[in-house]
């Protein structure tokens, strides 16, 4: 009997542990999500070495980038008044110009940041995503976002490729010397649209930074966190996946 209760008293503050940190999580989220400003412009040109040496999964993106004599639209790095963000952005456009794929590296609060991201845009204004990794959400509802974790740079092509193959509207193309120009400019929109549904604010009249409001907030905690770790379930078998330039 005493086994029992002991066993029961063990995996009971195991649930309430488990519990506790994933409502700590929530909320640790959820308080960045309200604090944390975002400028519409704010990358500049620069060479990603400027941020530091490039990691071995931007290296590795970037080179299966240029093996598929995709358009290479610049370089660029972001510029903001804190020391927390310096992150790199690679910029490449499909022969047919249909797609932007952003391959992002550098720090973030000290940490590497890697994600690559494949965009492609409807004549309706709709985003067509592609990434391989969670924890990037929209609140929005413009974006229609899907995961292959830790995917390689091919996989996530011919998967992008895939969606795009059973669409039936038309896209609409970039342009290579305007790339990060109308990368940002689908950030903008997003925001409008975003600040339209009460889910975000404009902190000036120029519109050059937005934050989310707390309603926005928690619609993006439970999006990248609640959702994302669901989803992330779904592919447990690619947790382990080691990364490209891993």
């Amino acid at each position: 009997m005493r086994d029992v209760l002991t066993f029961i008293l063990v995996h009971y503050w195991f649930w309430i542990l488990l519990g506790a940190f994933f409502v700590f999580c929530f909320i640790s989220i959820f308080l960045v999500a309200c604090w944390e400003k975002h400028p519409i412009r704010q990358y500049q040109p620069g060479a990603p070495e400027e941020v530091g040496p490039p990691s071995g999964y931007f290296r590795a993106m970037n080179e299966s980038a240029a093996k598929r004599n995709l358009i290479h639209a610049g370089n660029y790095l972001q510029k903001r008044d804190s020391s927390l963000y310096k992150c790199c952005i690679s910029l490449w456009l499909t022969p047919d110009l249909n797609t932007l794929i952003a391959v992002f590296g550098g720090k973030m609060a000290k940490i590497d940041y890697k994600w690559t991201i494949f965009t492609s845009v409807t004549t309706d204004g709709g985003e067509i995503v592609t990434m391989d990794n969670f924890g990037i959400s929209d609140a929005s509802g413009i974006r229609e976002i899907e995961v292959v974790w830790n995917a390689d740079f091919e996989e996530l092509f011919i998967h992008h490729e895939m969606r795009l193959s059973k669409m039936e509207e038309p896209l609409k193309p970039f342009t290579p010397s305007r790339a990060l120009d109308q990368y940002e400019d689908l950030g903008r929109i997003r925001a409008e649209r975003m600040a339209a549904l009460g889910l975000a604010k404009f902190l000036e009249i120029s519109e050059a930074n937005w934050r989310y409001t707390v309603k926005g907030a928690l619609a993006r905690t439970y999006a990248s966190y609640v959702m994302g770790t669901l989803k992330a379930k779904q592919q447990k078998d690619r947790q382990f996946k080691k990364r490209p330039g891993s």
